[in-house]
């Protein structure tokens, strides 16, 4: 595992996560995020793997590593030369004058704040981010990401030409139960399990994918390799564990059911 050494200069606290926690920084076109609540840095290296092994391509991909001797994760910037992200809730706050969080919470309905959130996308960019949206959220209630919020949901825009783009999927880290407050690691998965809650639009994960667009697939057989040659811990059981409970949900890439991959397994140890 890499340790990277950050000069004084770039130890400077760059940006928050909406819990106002984890320490980022930026350094020479690379983020680091250390470690404070638990392992997100192995949450995020888990959940850019489980991306690997799925039809989606626009993603960060992070790697697990010491920063400065602290544990934590690296991914390169996603943006561009003459680029900014910008987060849905910035973009609310500078074109309809106030907060996107706040604004959502006035709606009484899933659909309607999903719709709203649509709307002002797509009358200020242009840009349809429905499918952007399903994936991201389906991929959430996968890792069980309990931190996802509209300053980490957003667009990307050129400031020269005013152009917009979707940003890929990032900061996956508050997953996999790493946040130990929440999710102490002395319970076990299923009493975790019942306080997980989802964000932005419905504290239930699989409501907030069901008035949007979701193409996700999954490698099952690769993912499961993948996770078969990690060290165990609780993040790799969780994510076995989450495979499992949500196979009939997202398809398998190879249009396999758990049946016929179970008889694959029984005939290839009979061929041993």
């Amino acid at each position: 595992m890499n340790n990277y050494i950050l000069s004084p200069q770039a130890m400077v606290k760059t940006i928050g996560s909406s819990k106002g926690s984890q320490p980022k920084f930026l350094d020479k076109g690379y983020w680091y995020k250390k470690n404070f609540k638990g392992y997100e840095g192995k949450a995020e290296y888990l959940a850019s793997k489980l991306l690997e092994c799925s039809n989606q391509n626009h993603f960060v991909r992070y790697e697990e590593c010491e920063i400065n001797g602290c544990m934590g994760c690296r991914s390169k910037d996603f943006t561009d030369e003459g680029e900014i992200f910008l987060s849905l809730e910035k973009m609310h706050e500078q074109c309809i004058g106030i907060s996107l969080a706040d604004k959502l919470s006035r709606f009484t309905e899933v659909e309607e704040r999903i719709q709203y959130t649509l709307d002002f996308v797509y009358q200020y960019t242009h840009l349809d981010i429905s499918e952007y949206l399903g994936n991201i959220l389906m991929l959430d209630a996968i890792i069980l990401n309990s931190d996802r919020h509209t300053n980490n949901l957003g667009v990307i825009v050129n400031v020269n030409s005013g152009d917009f783009r979707k940003a890929p999927i990032f900061d996956n880290g508050d997953s996999l139960f790493s946040n130990y407050n929440i999710f102490p690691p002395d319970k076990e998965f299923e009493e975790n399990l019942q306080n997980y809650i989802s964000y932005p639009f419905s504290i239930n994960p699989m409501m907030q994918t069901k008035y949007l667009p979701v193409t996700l697939e999954l490698d099952y057989k690769t993912m499961n390799k993948v996770l078969d040659d990690e060290a165990p811990c609780r993040a790799v059981d969780v994510l076995k564990r989450q495979l499992v409970r949500l196979r009939d949900v997202v398809p398998d890439m190879q249009g396999k059911t758990i049946d016929e991959e179970e008889d694959e397994e029984i005939d290839r140890g009979r061929s041993r």
